[in-house]
Formats: C-alpha cells, sequence, structure tokens
C-alpha cells in the first residue's frame, strides 16, 4: 500500500495514503481554548472547520518542532455523530510517500525492519479524542 510516513520522535510512522486528503505546511490556527490538550487550533478548509492535533505533543509530551517538513496531514474520518470530517494531524518529518507492506497480525517484524510502523487513525490517536475535538462551528478562544 501507498503511505505517507511521518516522525513521532525518533520512529517512523506510515498511514495509509486512501484516509489521506491532503499534506499542507504548518499554518498559523485559531486556538480553542475548550479543546484538549493536543489539539492545536482549528483552520478553515475548504468551507470546514478543521481541528489539528499535534500528534508528538499526544506522543511525546513535546510539542512538534517547527521544521521545513513538519506539515499538517489533512485525513478524512467520520464523526461520532456519522458526518464525513477532515482532521489535522500535525507531525515532524513528512517528507516521504512510499509503497509499504500493508499491516497485518503477522507482518509486525517486516514493518520494523523496513522502519515503518503502519498505523490507522484509530492507532494514532485516543479513543475519546474525536468526541471532544471542537464542533465544526468553534469560535476562536
Amino acid at each position: 500500500m501507498l503511505a505517507v510516513l511521518f516522525s513521532l520522535g525518533e520512529r517512523r510512522y506510515g498511514l495509509d495514503s486512501v484516509l489521506v486528503e491532503r499534506v499542507i505546511p504548518s499554518l498559523p490556527l485559531r486556538v480553542v481554548t475548550s479543546a484538549p490538550p493536543a489539539v492545536v487550533g482549528v483552520f478553515d478548509y475548504q468551507g470546514q472547520t478543521v481541528s489539528v492535533v499535534d500528534l508528538v505533543r499526544l506522543r511525546t509530551g513535546r510539542p512538534a518542532k517547527a521544521h521545513l517538513s513538519t506539515r499538517i496531514i489533512l485525513v478524512k474520518y467520520n464523526d461520532p455523530a456519522g458526518q464525513s470530517r477532515v482532521l489535522g494531524l500535525l507531525a515532524e518529518r513528512v517528507n516521504e510517500v512510499r509503497q509499504v507492506a500493508a499491516p497485518t497480525p503477522s507482518s509486525t517484524a517486516k514493518d520494523m525492519e523496513e522502519g515503518v510502523k503502519v498505523v490507522s487513525l484509530p492507532e494514532l490517536l485516543p479513543d475519546d479524542l474525536l468526541a471532544q475535538l471542537p464542533a465544526p462551528d468553534a469560535a476562536s478562544g
């Protein structure tokens, strides 16, 4: 499968490109004070408010560093109400798209040999985070 690669700390991860709407540079975000700590803000994308989750902060406790390769990966998901939405995932070293082995229960060792762990959106995010995202009409805080 084709995967968008990124880093969380020293570890490389891959996200199935089928889930990826677009990869964009980091940009100024509106802060939403009522959002969970991992949500670093929101921005407007094609008429929809998109929440941005700092994956580095979520996984390592430190905010993502501002490098040229720090990007926002826009992914498609269904919110708890079943509506199709877009979520921004802020990650470091988003600089490669590569063909990787699709994950299976027996492919973990192979993934580690390639240096890339292929993950799904539920594996990246805590179970309740999507339900805690700011409403689509979130006002800046």
